[in-house]
């Protein structure tokens, strides 16, 4: 929620649209996907989305504006990212329901097996 008057513009892709993004991704940052395969997830990077629809015409990116006391809700495995147009203080909440179980243990197993190293153990 954003309690200052100055709005946030947001992207966001459906979680469908995820292996189109990251067979992107990959092709653009071999470097980063090589030294880890969940990459994205370090959040690390932006793509611009004109940039991205430029490369992949087909993929469904959805765009708006989050106003003071609106709530913005994103899926589980969604890749999303926005930016304020001016200062602004906000909050966020991360919280599931019950059908964001399967999600959640999907993900988790997917990190562990992607992202683990034995030097990252230490």
């Amino acid at each position: 929620m954003i309690f200052i008057i100055i709005a946030r513009f947001w992207y966001s892709l459906p979680p469908s649209e995820t292996p189109k993004l990251e067979k992107f991704a990959r092709q653009q940052f071999p470097d980063g996907f090589s030294k880890c395969k969940e990459y994205l997830r370090h959040k690390t990077l932006m793509i611009s989305p004109y940039v991205l629809k430029h490369h992949v015409p087909d993929i469904k990116i959805h765009k708006m504006i989050h106003y003071p006391g609106e709530f913005v809700v994103t899926m589980g495995g969604a890749y999303h990212a926005g930016f304020n147009w001016g200062f602004n203080v906000a909050e966020a909440v991360n919280f599931a329901t019950t059908r964001w179980l399967d999600l959640f243990e999907n993900a988790a197993v997917r990190h562990l097996l992607l992202c683990f190293t034995p030097d990252s153990a230490l």
